[in-house]
């Protein structure tokens, strides 16, 4: 009778690991936090400092929400479904893909962020209006952003803000102006240009001096003992073009754009979607799902949260057992994620 229980748990348990999808599924119920239990989680996070379970910025500010994968994702969502804005925070989630590639693709990422969202858009032939680039979703499960560093004073920030953001989006699609616009597309086109330059040089196999064959000609000898010509030793090229690569490198700083390039301007944009949605978000339902999500992330793991399937075996020091993490807050960013883009009705 054990053997065809043990059978039967056997059975249970492949089920169970073979049917499940890509990606963490729960199969408990979470729990939802009570307005007491949100109020006593606020307290705790008020006492953290900056950097604090990966979140940066002053504990329940704008910044230490966005810090978070979770809370950035439902901040996206609210603004694409909620207001239909999408451009500036599109623009804000290639910055923060760009920062996370290298070298050449981080060159084209860099080029495509200027072409679609930096230049002054287009007048659509037949409605006139503006036309703006294609709306994109978060397909990632990190795609989280740390605060930029400015450098300057909150104060010194507030005023460039304000010389810098375009309501009318006048000169392009994320409504930036001034010297933070222009700074960037100037320093972004000198990247890309000293990028070309060594494209082009990289694919020329070598440096040739122009001199060396006709001194070649004139080094010919005949040998004494015959009448073939004695070729002298062949001079080398001053320069391969391998090391003329490396040295335009080493002086230029070319080998890779710069990854704080758009710091400012993702900064700026910030900063005016702040301004523009930050106090609605906290009226919507993605901020309560933000908050939610954030208080079981942080709650401490229990034996309650997983859902055991069977013994898999026992010794000296206890039994093994097979379980699915159900509602583990180690796998929250990616359960959450799925629940709130896939599953419209989930109870956070």
């Amino acid at each position: 009778m054990e053997e065809l229980q043990d059978a039967i748990e056997d059975a249970q348990y492949v089920n169970a690991i073979s049917t499940q999808e890509d990606g963490p599924r729960p199969v408990l119920p979470w729990e939802i936090p009570t307005e007491e239990q949100l109020a006593e989680w606020e307290t705790v996070c008020k006492g953290k400092e900056d950097g604090t379970s990966g979140r940066f910025g002053t504990p329940l500010s704008y910044e230490w929400y966005l810090s978070s994968a979770v809370g950035f994702f439902l901040f996206s969502a609210y603004l694409k479904e909620g207001k239909e804005d999408y451009v500036r925070v599109n623009f804000v989630e290639e910055v923060l893909r760009f920062r996370k590639l290298r070298g050449r693709q981080r060159l084209e990422k860099g080029r495509f962020i200027n072409a679609q969202y930096l230049q002054t858009p287009k007048q659509h032939l037949e409605t006139g209006k503006p036309e703006l680039p294609d709306k994109t979703e978060i397909d990632e499960y990190d795609l989280d952003r740390k605060p930029a560093d400015v450098k300057m004073t909150d104060q010194e920030f507030q005023a460039i803000c304000n010389q810098s953001i375009d309501s009318e989006n006048l000169f392009c699609c994320i409504g930036l102006k001034g010297p933070v616009r222009d700074e960037l597309i100037t320093s972004l086109q000198s990247a890309l240009d000293q990028a070309e330059a060594i494209q082009k040089a990289e694919s020329v196999p070598t440096l040739i001096d122009s001199t060396t064959k006709g001194e070649e000609a004139k080094e010919a000898v005949v040998s004494p003992g015959g009448s073939e010509p004695l070729q002298a030793p062949v001079t080398p090229s001053k320069e391969s073009m391998k090391d003329l690569t490396k040295r335009m490198r080493a002086a230029d700083g070319v080998g890779d754009m710069p990854g704080d390039i758009f710091d400012k301007a993702e900064a700026v944009i910030m900063e005016a979607l702040r301004r523009d949605s930050w106090e609605s978000f906290q009226e919507s339902e993605w901020y309560t799902k933000l908050r939610n999500f954030m208080w079981y992330q942080d709650r401490r793991v229990v034996p309650e949260d997983f859902f055991v399937m069977r013994v898999l075996g026992r010794g000296g020091f206890g039994l093994v057992t097979g379980k699915s993490a159900a509602r583990s807050a180690l796998k929250i960013v990616a359960v959450a994620r799925m629940a709130a883009l896939r599953h419209p009705g989930c109870p956070l």
